[in-house]
């Protein structure tokens, strides 16, 4: 049984949302319509409505506005965001109601509540919200000459900042720049827990003034905002107060706030910034860790860009450089490739449709926690083939199966309308795809066609289809009569096998660092990869110059130092003169000089087994080495005591 919720004006679209989806369950406000049920109930959108843009920064100020309702100009419209921030909506002259996006410190599907009386709110819609740096770029001030914002202050760098924005976004004739700051804060006394992102404005850059789209100053040290320093520039029209939350209003990205630090800043900014990532050395090593709660990182290139699932190419870095793979959080994504649609559901799963010519192919990518929990027409995901061909009622066809077995096999697997995930929201949609059966038991395909000598297709086809993949070219070009088909198939193989190429586990021996005092040449850390060490002038190699990653997943040779004999000899030397010294002052009392000889015996012992164990090995070798609490070494002679 189904428990249906009716709102105002979607109740006669109820049996057909029933049918078109059956097991949603209607109790969450607008999601029990959909967009397209306009075919069927004519004032949906007086209660399902949807907005445009249909995403904002999630710093908020971007006008949403409603569409398919239409209020008196001076009508009242109250908002209320997530069911608890509420702010006074916008009707324009023509009578288009807005909502004005709030400050969020989350991303995702936003939902929110009109009302058009004050009290109560019978219109629900949703909107996405976004990072600032996925936002339309046309609602965004421009802060030029980025290079100048971000090391203002530091030699060389100084003199105007510019800004610039479109001014038709901002509806009135004279604007307010502010500054907002940005940090994250412990609320615990100890400054242990979690951190918290805080965002607030600081302080105004210009007031009132004309709003044409461009504004410049020459910013002044601010020594009561100087712990403020990341941050973003508003602009808001200037009736609103300063610093007024959740009005319209363009923001900038993100920058460092090098041009308001204090005085001693631009002194010597270098001694400023050592002292910050002092400070900042400190602060992580009090902080929670973090590592664990992060998935692990693709082991190569090829994989984090098969890994759609999860992993895409930041937009900010490049290929074939010094780049970074950031993790995806999203519900859903668009790729911005017209051939290609990904899909990315919030289990990590992800569905990914890809247009080769006419021809679609779709791609699904599970994460490994859904091992040995898949069924149906792609088999148990268990990395074991022989089991793929599972029925409902458990029995295993075998793999070496007739290509009319597997047919049965896939016929089997058909699901029933009311099991189905789709959503078929129109009556085109229903007509077309609900309706009708989505397996005809009595349709049988060619599972082989002849090549006759004589096909005018032959030549062709026999010099396309070529390698892995030729039987399924062929297949599709004979069956459906078209070069470009049985291209598109091979094509789409390809792809596939090259997704299961780059996917294939790969052996990694982890990462290692680079000596102190020295360097390391190679950044690949997989098999069959071999790193280089060398040291820095003045300093001398200890252990393995060179370690190759073998196919156990080790490392060979051991951990390369780079020590230095200054030092070491000072130190060894005093500890040998002190003995002698013993020796001549204290000859005459031999049981207190045997002792003292003993201890520095044992002494010099103690740091030559740091490096081997072997004493007498090391007494012959002429050095060893000390180790400091730096974990750095100092290396000395010294003959056998």
């Amino acid at each position: 049984s189904l428990r249906v919720s009716v709102l105002p004006g979607c109740h006669r679209c109820n049996m057909l949302e029933l049918v078109s989806h059956p097991l949603r369950s209607y109790n969450q406000g607008c999601l029990a319509c959909s967009s397209t049920l306009t075919n069927c109930c004519s004032d949906v959108n007086q209660s399902c409505f949807q907005v445009l843009p249909y995403s904002s920064s999630m710093l908020g100020g971007r006008a949403l506005r409603i569409l398919g309702l239409t209020l008196p100009p001076d009508g009242r419209l109250l908002c209320r965001f997530k069911g608890e921030i509420e702010q006074q909506g916008i009707i324009d002259e023509e009578g288009h109601p807005y909502c004005i996006a709030p400050l969020l410190y989350e991303t995702g599907w936003i939902s929110f509540d009109v009302s058009t009386d004050g009290t109560d709110f019978n219109r629900s819609g949703e909107f996405l919200s976004v990072h600032p740096s996925k936002a339309d770029p046309t609602f965004e001030v421009t802060l030029v000459n980025s290079t100048l914002w971000q090391n203002y202050g530091t030699p060389n760098m100084a003199g105007q900042l510019r800004m610039t924005w479109n001014s038709s976004l901002i509806k009135s004739e004279r604007v307010n720049v502010e500054l907002w700051g940005y940090r994250e804060v412990s609320r615990s006394p100890a400054g242990s827990s979690s951190l918290q992102a805080e965002i607030s404005y600081l302080y105004s850059l210009g007031r009132n003034i004309s709003n044409t789209g461009d504004f410049s100053f020459i910013p002044q040290p601010r020594e009561r905002f100087s712990t403020w320093e990341l941050g973003n520039i508003r602009i808001t029209a200037s009736p609103k107060s300063e610093g007024e939350r959740n009005v319209q209003s363009l923001w900038s990205g993100g920058h460092v706030l090098a041009w308001h630090l204090e005085q001693s800043f631009r002194d010597d900014s270098s001694a400023w910034a050592q002292r910050k990532c002092l400070q900042w050395d400190d602060l992580e090593r009090k902080l929670p860790d973090f590592l664990d709660e992060l998935i692990d990182c693709p082991c190569s290139l090829a994989q984090a860009r098969a890994d759609t699932g999860r992993f895409h190419v930041s937009p900010h870095t490049t290929m074939y450089g010094r780049g970074c793979i950031r993790k995806l959080f999203l519900l859903r994504i668009l790729s911005k490739i017209s051939e290609n649609v990904t899909v990315i559901f919030s289990s990590g799963a992800a569905v990914e449709l890809r247009l080769y010519d006419a021809t679609m192919t779709a791609t699904v990518l599970l994460l490994v926690e859904f091992s040995n929990l898949t069924l149906g027409l792609l088999g148990r995901m268990n990395s074991d083939p022989s089991d793929d061909l599972m029925t409902r009622s458990g029995e295993v066809i075998s793999s070496n199966a007739t290509l009319e077995e597997i047919f049965t096999f896939g016929a089997e697997w058909n699901i029933s309308n009311m099991s189905s995930l789709f959503t078929y929201d129109s009556h085109y949609l229903l007509d077309s795809y609900f309706f009708p059966l989505s397996h005809d038991p009595a349709f049988v395909p060619a599972f082989s066609l002849p090549l006759k000598p004589d096909d005018p297709l032959a030549a062709d086809m026999l010099s396309m289809c070529l390698g892995e993949g030729a039987q399924f070219c062929i297949h599709d070009t004979l069956i459906s009569r078209s070069l470009a088909v049985g291209n598109a198939t091979l094509r789409a193989h390809q792809h596939h096998q090259a997704l299961m190429e780059a996917l294939k586990p790969v052996v990694s021996c982890g990462w290692l660092p680079a000596p102190r005092n020295g360097k390391k040449n190679g950044t690949h850390y997989l098999q069959g990869k071999t790193l280089g060490f060398t040291c820095n002038e003045g300093y001398i190699l200890y252990r393995s110059t060179e370690r190759t990653c073998l196919k156990e997943g080790t490392w060979t040779g051991e951990q390369p130092y780079c020590i230095t004999g200054k030092f070491g000899l000072r130190s060894f030397h005093t500890k040998i003169w002190r003995t002698e010294k013993f020796r001549k002052v204290r000859r005459t009392k031999k049981q207190k000089q045997n002792r003292m000889h003993k201890a520095v015996r044992a002494h010099v012992t103690a740091h030559l087994s740091f490096i081997n164990p072997n004493l007498r090995e090391m007494e012959r070798s002429c050095w060893s080495a000390l180790s400091s609490p730096l974990n750095t070494f100092r290396c000395g002679c010294v003959t056998s005591l």
